[in-house]
């Protein structure tokens, strides 16, 4: 019986081993073809322009990143969603939008752009320059362009990348997020690229630390992608008719009236909008509620790939307003009440004495001399 033991745990030592083994060829085998696909887009490289220099800090730099691949799967395989606000993230923002209402109100006037939505997208994409990513760009965009499930969607996210390198915008060292997106706005190299403003004109589009060309940028991105005054989207009740066999998430791309067909109705006091509109179907969480998403949908979805987050932002930009609505009218109609002193006696009376910390600088200097 002894025997039959040592067997057992003998064997059970050698699958061990053997399952080491396996992992360690897999990853070299991994290994091996990372490096045979950067030495093939080198060659891209070299035929786009791009300066030796900055060829060489791509392969020197860029790394393949497992997790970075593990966590796009979770993305794009994801069918269940919410439409919720965060209350600490919700009271930041508020304290930003009421901090920077001049400007934000004089770009809304210039591009027609709700700065709710800029304020959200601050807020959710790098807590207003907090949390700009947790990973090396140039591992993140490498890894989902040699991933053969992403590759077309993040090589030319990956080649913009390093045109912005090579033009000094940033170092290829900078941090992006697993989804790639970057900076202090949020967005993918591409659009970095595309719409990218040099607000404070000193030859840099710099999207991390400068104002002006971070402001400059987000209002302009968000005009030139489509942005309106119009709402986002509507949520919704679904019929009990509904199939929910099939997997849960995006639906098809229709028109309201075909939605309203099949019995989707509004799930709030919010009547649907009466229009032709056509729109997306997202099912949130317990099947019976939904969100039709319209147009300004798509144009945040653009900016980062993600519906999650698209939906966070969005649904941050409405409390967002609510917020300016109830500021606005405070500051228009809401006036202090200041009581009158009963006589001028009382009022001396209430008159308290300066503290240390109000006094004039020179005099405060005085008494600390006096104490020493």
């Amino acid at each position: 019986m002894l025997k039959i033991h040592r067997w057992f745990i003998l064997l059970g030592l050698l699958f061990i081993v053997f399952i080491a083994l396996a992992v360690d060829f897999g990853e070299k085998r991994e290994s091996d073809s990372f490096k045979r696909w950067k030495d093939s887009f080198v060659q891209e490289l070299q035929q786009s322009g791009i300066s030796d220099n900055t060829i060489k800090k791509f392969q020197d730099n860029a790394m393949f990143s497992q997790s970075v691949v593990d966590s796009y799967n979770t993305r794009v395989n994801n069918s269940t969603y919410t439409v919720s606000v965060d209350e600490d993230t919700l009271l930041t923002a508020q304290i930003f939008y009421r901090d920077n209402k001049p400007w934000l109100e004089e770009e809304k006037e210039k591009n027609n752009v709700l700065p709710e939505v800029v304020v959200a997208m601050f807020a959710i994409n790098s807590a207003f320059g907090e949390k700009m990513g947790d990973n090396s760009a140039i591992n993140v965009l490498a890894s989902l362009s040699f991933n053969p499930k992403s590759t077309d969607e993040y090589k030319p996210e990956l080649l913009a990348f390093l045109m912005l390198v090579d033009r000094g915008y940033f170092d290829v060292n900078v941090m992006a997020n697993n989804d790639g997106t970057m900076s202090y706005i949020g967005i993918r190299p591409t659009l970095y690229m595309l719409y990218g403003v040099d607000g404070n004109k000193d030859g840099i589009v710099d999207l991390f630390a400068t104002k002006e060309d971070i402001v400059a940028t987000s209002f302009s991105l968000l005009k030139n992608l489509g942005l309106s005054m119009d709402s986002w989207g509507n949520e919704v009740s679904l019929p009990n008719t509904m199939d929910f066999q099939s997997r849960q998430g995006v639906r098809n791309l229709m028109t309201l009236d075909k939605w309203k067909d099949m019995g989707v109705a509004s799930a709030n006091d919010i009547p649907l909008p009466r229009d032709s509109r056509s729109s997306f179907l997202i099912i949130l969480d317990g099947y019976a509620r939904g969100v039709l998403l319209y147009n300004n949908f798509n144009v945040i979805f653009k900016t980062n790939g993600n519906v999650q987050r698209s939906l966070d932002i969005l649904a941050l930009s409405d409390k967002i307003s609510e917020y300016r609505n109830v500021l606005t009218y405070s500051e228009q109609n809401v006036k202090p009440v200041a009581k009158k002193p009963a006589n001028e006696s009382e009022a001396s009376s209430k008159k308290k004495k300066p503290k240390k910390d109000d006094l004039p600088v020179p005099t405060k200097y005085k008494e600390l001399e006096a104490i020493k």
